[in-house]
């Protein structure tokens, strides 16, 4: 206990340690419970020490930075695919990413505190990634003549083995702190990373499975969604009396040999069905080379860029 003048006045300072197997948080408001108890004489007063009042102000610090995070991961990505919706589409990751976050912090029964704070907010950042890569694969698809659900499926095969790849890679890296483990130094500050490494584990597990089954899925709904937006101002923009006049102009009455046509068909139905099949095949050869076009053009931009 020592006794200290703060703003011309004594104040003593009570300092303790938590115990383990309690969070600091659980405790503090133990504390204040039992201040706001106690009957104190005139002229004295009780609060929570600099330390607490430090991590409180750290803490709404970090969260005005995680909302600033979000408003500029937003920003950068309406920039860059030329939408303001899509963006939205990539960003379905983050609520994943912090589900899976607190998960792992329970299970290793750690508390959130400032590391682990600064771990969600990087997970802002890696998440995304996944999303990005998907969505941007698809988009150059459906430029080069694929529907949207085709699209997607494509891309989510292809691109399913660099996702891995990286999500396998920083879950590799943010073990060893998760664990303790130190190899190449005395293991100082371990504790400290503890909670920052199993925020990512957690994270990136999490979003990376969820994305591949959320993303597209929204994706494929939003493009529906402005599909008949777009249908519907078109229906209203256009006269119902020009409607009609097309409708019957392009009117034809029925041909009279509409039996004779109905025979024909049916004796040549294998013909017509053996001529789908080998459209389809056609189809099939022409999409895989669409696709791999569109995947030499990326390796052909990248080679650029390093170069």
């Amino acid at each position: 206990t020592v006794i200290n003048r703060t703003n011309q006045q004594n104040v003593i300072t009570i300092g303790a340690n938590v115990a383990e197997g309690y969070e600091q948080s659980q405790v503090q408001q133990q504390v204040d419970t039992a201040i706001a108890q106690i009957d104190l004489p005139t002229g004295i007063a009780l609060g929570a020490g600099l330390s607490q009042q430090d991590e409180t102000e750290a803490f709404q610090t970090l969260f005005a930075a995680m909302g600033l995070s979000v408003l500029f991961v937003y920003m950068v990505l309406a920039s860059q695919f030329g939408s303001f919706l899509q963006p939205l589409v990539i960003m379905l990751a983050m609520p994943f990413s912090f589900l899976g976050a607190f998960i792992a912090l329970r299970i290793v029964n750690l508390p959130l505190d400032i590391t682990s704070m600064v771990g969600l907010i990087l997970l802002l950042g890696l998440v995304v990634k996944n999303s990005i890569i998907l969505v941007d694969f698809t988009n150059q698809l459906r430029a080069a003549g694929f529907d949207t659900n085709t699209a997607l499926e494509h891309a989510g095969a292809i691109r399913l083995r660099p996702i891995l790849m990286t999500a396998f890679s920083l879950v590799a890296a943010a073990i060893p702190s998760a664990l303790g483990l130190h190899f190449f130094s005395e293991g100082g500050g371990l504790n400290l990373r503890r909670g920052l490494s199993t925020v990512i584990i957690g994270g990136i597990v999490t979003s990376t499975f969820l994305t591949l089954l959320i993303v597209p899925t929204a994706y494929s709904l939003l493009d529906s969604l402005t599909r008949r937006t777009k249908t519907l101002f078109r229906g209203r923009s256009t006269p119902g009396l020009a409607t009609a006049t097309a409708g019957a102009t392009n009117y034809k009455e029925p041909s009279q040999n509409t039996h004779d046509t109905t025979i024909g068909s049916s004796e040549n139905g294998r013909v017509i069905d053996d001529h789908r099949n080998t459209v389809t095949d056609h189809q099939s050869v022409q999409q895989d080379g669409t696709i791999n076009r569109v995947i030499d053009t990326q390796h052909n931009e990248s080679d650029d860029q390093k170069a």
